[in-house]
């Protein structure tokens, strides 16, 4: 028998109240217990969101390593392309593809062919000057022994070897010479001026010892070949040329004011074209007013024009925003191909652009995702397919096709069969 039915009263009204109050309790009971039950479905989502965040966080730190220790490259072993080399990095594509070769297919990674270059060593080209040092035996040392007469020359070996002047400077004096009167009795009433000078060229930098040539060098060494100008200074030290860093930078600036004309000439023919690749990209600025030295700026890029007539311009701007692009795209109208940064879309609306996305930076979000995940067949896919389109263009770009022909035999061979 039941305890507890035992303890229960024999009056019905007591036991109405018992049972209304186990009804209440029951009630309370089965809402604690939904609520509990709701709690752990949040639980077991915002277990659910951690765990994809933490695999997510993973992702990227694999990313990470593997753009500070993997191979630099993106791109599949048989790809060429001169598409958008602008863009971040400067690669280039130099390996030929013979007329013929096949296309690859999207399961595969096909290694292309090449053509292997003779091994020996390198000729010096021909349009190097040359300078002849010949060899050859005194008259004596010629001389036989047995007669005494001249040993004929019967032939010679030639080898050569590449040598190098140093950089020298050369002090240029310019003579003007000054003319006075002339002695005729007719010359006080010509009206001519009594001293005459000859003329001489304009400097670039006036007063200044800088020829336009020195100046040249000078930011052909900085900005071609990345040496900064207190080295260069101390490269003038070694040659006993006091030429301080400030005199340097004042010289550049000189220099790019005298300049302007050409920028401006080369921004309006690039605005002029159909098409412009546009990058920004980051760079680091000392002592600039207003921002520390660990802040950066951007150096704004514009590319356009057809081959073997292509300009390229370079933009500072402390600023990465809206305003400079549209400063920079204003009065253009055509296509504007970039990595699809928002501050370029304000431009874009305003002046009725046709804005192209990149395919080097869709590709590098599948190599990137290749890195994190060796297996994933989505990845691997996206670098293939890119890879492909970019072997059909250059194998297409050797045929010299209009853009019209172009664009129909890749769609041709891109669509599939």
């Amino acid at each position: 028998m039941n305890y507890e039915n035992d303890m229960l009263p024999d009056d019905s009204a007591e036991l109405k109240k018992i049972i209304s109050f186990l009804q209440i309790k029951n009630t309370n009971l089965e809402s604690d217990n939904g609520n509990l039950l709701t709690k752990n479905i949040n639980l077991e989502s915002e277990n659910t969101k951690l765990v994809n965040e933490n695999k997510s966080l993973k992702d990227k730190l694999k990313a990470a390593l593997a753009k500070f220790f993997s191979p630099k490259k993106d791109k599949a072993s048989f790809e060429q392309s001169d598409q958008l080399s602008l863009f971040d990095e400067a690669e280039t594509h130099a390996e030929k593809e013979s007329e013929d070769e096949e296309t690859c297919s999207s399961d595969e990674t096909i290694v292309k062919s090449h053509a292997r270059k003779k091994g020996g060593k390198r000729r010096i080209p021909d349009f190097i000057p040359s300078e002849e040092i010949i060899h050859e035996l005194s008259d004596k040392e010629r001389a036989c022994n047995c007669c005494g007469k001249t040993r004929p020359v019967i032939g010679e070996d030639r080898s050569e070897e590449l040598d190098i002047i140093p950089a020298q400077f050369k002090k240029t004096i310019h003579v003007v010479k000054k003319y006075g009167p002339c002695n005729c009795s007719g010359f006080l009433n010509s009206g001519e001026a009594e001293i005459k000078r000859a003329s001489k060229p304009k400097r670039l930098i006036p007063y200044g010892i800088a020829s336009a040539g020195l100046a040249a060098y000078c930011m052909d060494y900085k900005y071609n070949y990345a040496m900064p100008y207190y080295r260069l200074s101390k490269k003038f030290e070694a040659a006993e040329m006091d030429i301080s860093r400030a005199t340097l930078c004042n010289w550049t600036m000189i220099a790019a004011e005298k300049c302007r004309v050409v920028y401006d000439m080369m921004l309006d023919k690039i605005r002029s074209s159909e098409v412009i690749n546009m990058d920004e990209t980051r760079v680091q600025v000392l002592k600039e007013d207003g921002k520390t030295a660990e802040s950066l700026s951007y150096m704004w890029v514009m590319k356009a024009g057809k081959e073997n007539k292509k300009l390229t311009v370079f933009h500072y701007d402390p600023r990465r925003n809206s305003e400079t692009a549209e400063k920079l795209l204003e009065g253009f109208k055509g296509h504007l191909q970039t990595d699809g940064y928002e501050a370029y879309s304000k431009a874009v609306e305003k002046y009725g652009l046709n804005h192209a996305g990149c395919m080097a930076h869709v590709r590098r979000k599948f190599v990137d995702a290749q890195k994190v995940n060796k297996e994933s067949k989505t990845a691997k896919k996206g670098v293939v397919f890119i890879s492909r389109i970019y072997s059909i263009e250059t194998k297409l770009r050797k045929k010299k096709y209009t853009p019209e022909e172009f664009v129909k035999k890749r769609k041709d061979e891109m669509l599939p069969d």
